[in-house]
């Protein structure tokens, strides 16, 4: 009795310690399987309409997470029976299947072959805007069926499982909402948005949102980047899938095209933080540049790089933000020459050779990103 309490303690600490980061899940849920006595224990998130596991964590089933995940799940007799039972639920093969019926599963051949487990007992935690966690204890063949001891136990055990998840899905957002505000900045000259692992959009930058409001060749739909076209649109969820792949280039580069004939949206995407350790699931970093965007430069950051007089500075800046040489002159009241001349000073300052030279300076020396330097 008192080696079952210390089983008892030890999981529930091992637990709370994995969802704070202290102790990797594996330890945690070892320590789960040994206060049941059972051979492994499992815990994850999926997407409930499409089945789709999005956090995983093991112990006993190493060997065959990645399988389990691609295509097991979706013949688990066991997975069939939860889905359709309301959080707070326990089952175990007595609810839904016959012995016999087992010998002829390809998923109890499947789960046998590969980890020698054959029983469990196992509940939907929770479950939360289409996202459901599921977790349970593993058994051999030689341990046998689930008592109605251990089930007992297993329904009151939950209520330990769920919140350390909870608290580690939360520690997790928060870390990752820090690193993504690092990427999505308001005053960034170009588009910025955060995928989640599930495609979702996490965040956006108010530059990102305004060419979404434009409706011009990309938008938003069910909190998802979409481009209007259709063909762009499987395009651009193929590379977001492509991502996903860790076998995949870290890179992703595409344009969208825009309905109003403006040149072309450019899209980079970036993996850039996997939420929890072991899901196997990135999120993505979405820059979106727009050649038809006039940047707001600021003379006095020019002045101050380059050592350009006000009246160059006044020229570079009306260049960058997309005037001809002949618009520059007029909007500063002087000659074309004259402004020829201040234009040459420029490029002599700032080591570059062309109008497009300089552009693509300024593109980067914009000043609402120098601030941040």
């Amino acid at each position: 009795m008192r080696e079952a309490e210390d089983n008892l303690l030890t999981a529930v600490d091992d637990l709370y310690a994995s969802a704070a980061g202290e102790l990797p899940w594996n330890s945690a849920l070892r320590s789960v399987a040994e206060y049941f006595g059972g051979a492994g224990a499992v815990i994850f998130d999926m997407e409930v309409p499409d089945q789709r596991i999005v956090s995983w964590q093991d112990f006993g089933l190493d060997d065959g997470e990645r399988d389990y995940i691609d295509h097991i799940n979706a013949i688990n007799p066991r997975m069939k029976y939860s889905i359709a039972r309301p959080p707070g639920h326990v089952v175990h093969e007595s609810c839904f299947i016959t012995e016999g019926e087992m010998d002829r599963s390809e998923f109890y051949d499947w789960v046998e072959r590969v980890s020698g487990l054959r029983y469990f007992i196992g509940s939907k935690i929770q479950q939360q805007d289409g996202l459901a966690t599921f977790a349970s204890v593993e058994f051999t063949r030689h341990h046998g069926a689930a008592s109605r001891a251990e089930v007992a136990r297993y329904r009151t055990f939950t209520q330990h499982l769920r919140n350390a998840w909870t608290i580690a899905g939360r520690i997790d957002r928060l870390a990752a909402d820090r690193d993504r505000r690092a990427f999505i900045n308001d005053r960034l000259p170009w588009g910025v948005v955060g995928l989640g692992a599930d495609g979702r959009i996490l965040d956006a930058n108010a530059a990102a949102a305004a060419m979404f409001a434009a409706c011009d060749g990309l938008v938003v739909a069910g909190r998802r980047l979409q481009a209007a076209k259709a063909a762009e649109n499987r395009s651009l969820h193929a590379s977001l899938a492509a991502i996903q792949d860790a076998s995949a280039p870290a890179l992703e580069a595409m344009s969208v095209s825009r309905p109003s004939g403006l040149p072309a949206y450019g899209l980079q995407l970036v993996p850039y933080i996997r939420p929890r350790a072991g899901s196997g699931l990135r999120e993505i970093i979405v820059y979106i540049t727009d050649p038809a965007a006039r940047l707001s430069l600021d003379p006095a950051i020019l002045r101050t790089i380059f050592g350009l007089s006000a009246r160059e500075a006044g020229v570079a800046t009306l260049i960058g933000e997309g005037r001809t040489l002949r618009e520059a002159a007029g909007r500063m009241g002087i000659a074309t020459n004259t402004a020829r001349n201040h234009l040459a000073n420029v490029f002599a300052k700032t080591g570059t050779h062309s109008q497009v030279d300089l552009v693509r300076l300024l593109v980067r020396l914009h000043p609402d990103d120098t601030r941040h330097r």
